[in-house]
């Protein structure tokens, strides 16, 4: 598993779609802002056999492209933004997508939601979907990993704030992470009551929080947001109830953004479920940690 390229796959998150189903077996789930102050999902997955429903999935943003791209993911939308498509028809780009010719086979409509939360995908369409279209699921040869985790049974602690309880901002649906000092998780809310995936009932928990500060600036249509993945800037990684500063920037050379504490080491995550919320800079003074 480890050495195969994940997926990526986009989730709705508005209150017609949730809970959301196969997002616990995510990795890594990202969080970022869409039109009219909503969020999406985008949720990596390196384990994702014998899943019979993934969703609902939404369509493509250029900037959750980008990052999936960082981890070499194959991407997997339902639809897309117009400002997406130069990237995504790019030959470098593997995506599947349900309103295109590569999402033949790959999706299907339940009964249960009202359209168009009501698009799925499973293990079997995926696998499908990437042999039709040819994708390799090896990693390049060169590509050295997006985050560095410490190794297994090691624990890495840093010094900084006390992080008990975490909201990142988000208005739409109040995202919070509360801290268990038992299992070292962070366990999320939003909507107010607990976020569970539904097929197993269970809250989402992370082992690691990362906040990650974005400039950005609004298309032409004055509604979708371009979010700034490359230029860098500041953010937070909290773990063990402890959030420490950190510096983000994108490396041309690898394709990958970094995270760095004060004196220029890139941070180690300790193993575990990550989680990364993308705050809009000027949402900065919103974000609250305790």
């Amino acid at each position: 598993v480890g050495r195969k390229r994940p997926i990526a796959i986009m989730l709705s998150n508005v209150t017609d779609a949730v809970p959301q189903s196969g997002i616990e077996k995510a990795s890594i789930v990202y969080e970022a802002p869409v039109e009219g102050g909503i969020t999406r999902l985008m949720g990596l997955y390196e384990d994702y056999q014998d899943l019979e429903k993934i969703g609902s999935v939404r369509s493509a943003r250029k900037y959750y492209v980008e990052l999936a791209l960082a981890h070499r993911a194959v991407y997997i939308s339902y639809g897309h933004s117009k400002y997406a498509v130069s990237l995504l028809d790019k030959d470098s780009t593997d995506n599947l997508d349900g309103v295109e010719g590569s999402g033949s086979g790959v999706f299907y409509r339940t009964k249960d939601r009202v359209a168009p939360h009501n698009a799925y995908t499973s293990t079997d369409g995926i696998l499908k979907g990437i042999e039709k279209q040819g994708f390799s699921m090896d990693y390049p040869s060169d590509f050295n990993g997006y985050f560095q985790f410490a190794s297994p049974g090691e624990t890495v602690s840093y010094e900084g704030e006390e992080a008990y309880t975490v909201k990142n901002g988000y208005t739409h649906n109040n995202p919070s992470f509360t801290y268990n000092d038992e299992d070292g998780l962070y366990y999320r809310s939003q909507f107010g009551d607990k976020q569970v995936d539904i097929e197993t009932g269970n809250q989402l928990a992370f082992k690691n929080l990362i906040l990650q500060y974005c400039d950005y600036e609004m298309y032409d249509d004055g509604k979708s947001l371009n979010i700034d993945t490359k230029s860098g800037g500041k953010a937070k990684y909290i773990s063990d109830g402890v959030a420490v500063d950190l510096t983000w920037s994108y490396d041309e050379e690898s394709g990958t953004e970094k995270y760095t504490l004060e004196d220029g080491t890139e941070v180690k995550l300790n193993p575990g479920k990550t989680y990364v919320g993308i705050i809009l800079n000027a949402d900065a003074d919103k974000v609250q940690i305790s």
